[in-house]
C-alpha cells in the first residue's frame, strides 16, 4: 500500500482513521486486520503530509479501546505522540463522527481513512454530522479488481467479502 496521488493532500487538515475492530484471543487484545490496514494507510498519508492524526474507536470488547491500540501502533511506526489525537468513546461509525465533531472543529479539511466497503457509509455520516470538506482515503479492498475468471468461483474470500458487504448494507439501513 502506498499513497498514489499526493495532490489531494495540498489543503492543510487532519487525518482521521476509523477503527475496524480488534482481535481478542486468550485475554490478549490486538489490532484487527481491517484496523491495521487503515492505520497503515493513515501512516502513509502522515508520511506525505505530516498532518495530525485522529484515531477513533472505543471499546469493542472488554478491555482496551481500539483507538488506544491504534495509537500504540502509530507510535511503533514512529509517529510522535504530539501528532496523535485519541477519541475512545465511539462504538459505531455514527458515534465516530459525533464524538469527533468537537475535535475536528479546528481543521478545515478531513482526510478520512477507512476500508473500501466502509467508505460510502462513513462519508455519508461524516458529511451529515461534521459538515466540512472531507476527502476519502480508501484502503483494504475486499477483492482483487483485475477481474479474472477465478474471481467468480466460490471461495472463502468471496464469502468473507460478501459478509462484509452485507454488514455495510445492514448498517446503512439502520442509519449508522
Amino acid at each position: 500500500m502506498y499513497v498514489k496521488d499526493t495532490k489531494i493532500f495540498n489543503r492543510k487538515g487532519i487525518i482521521v482513521i476509523l477503527g475496524g475492530g480488534t482481535i481478542n484471543f486468550d485475554n490478549k487484545i490486538e489490532i484487527g486486520n481491517h484496523t491495521l490496514k487503515r492505520v497503515l494507510k493513515g501512516y502513509e498519508v502522515y508520511k506525505v503530509t505530516n498532518y495530525p492524526i485522529l484515531v477513533t474507536g472505543g471499546y469493542i470488547v472488554k478491555g482496551i479501546p481500539e483507538s488506544i491500540i491504534m495509537k500504540k501502533k502509530l507510535l511503533e511506526f514512529g509517529v510522535p505522540e504530539s501528532k496523535i489525537i485519541v477519541e475512545d468513546k465511539s462504538r459505531t461509525t455514527k458515534e465516530n463522527a459525533i464524538f469527533s465533531k468537537d475535535i475536528l472543529e479546528n481543521y478545515p479539511v478531513i482526510y478520512l481513512v477507512t476500508s473500501y466497503l466502509h467508505m460510502k457509509r462513513s462519508m455519508n455520516i461524516f458529511k451529515k454530522i461534521i459538515k466540512k470538506e472531507i476527502y476519502p482515503v480508501v484502503c483494504d479492498y475486499p477483492i482483487d479488481f483485475r477481474n479474472i475468471y477465478l474471481d467468480y468461483l466460490p471461495s472463502a474470500e468471496a464469502l468473507y467479502a460478501f459478509s462484509l458487504f452485507t454488514h455495510e448494507v445492514i448498517a446503512m439501513l439502520k442509519g449508522g
